[in-house]
């Protein structure tokens, strides 16, 4: 597996939006755009540490 790179910032904010949806009452399908979101950032993280 190469070493990767990933921003400080992309963990934060992926943690933010799942502590987000494990603390609100709404339901998680509210949340899933702001994750994939976060997901997709950590990703192009991982694509520019390679």
């Amino acid at each position: 597996m190469p070493i990767v790179t990933v921003f400080s910032s992309d963990f934060r904010r992926a943690d933010e939006v799942v502590g987000m949806a494990r603390t609100r009452p709404d339901p998680l399908m509210l949340h899933i755009p702001n994750l994939l979101e976060a997901i997709s950032a950590a990703q192009f993280g991982l694509q520019l540490g390679r």
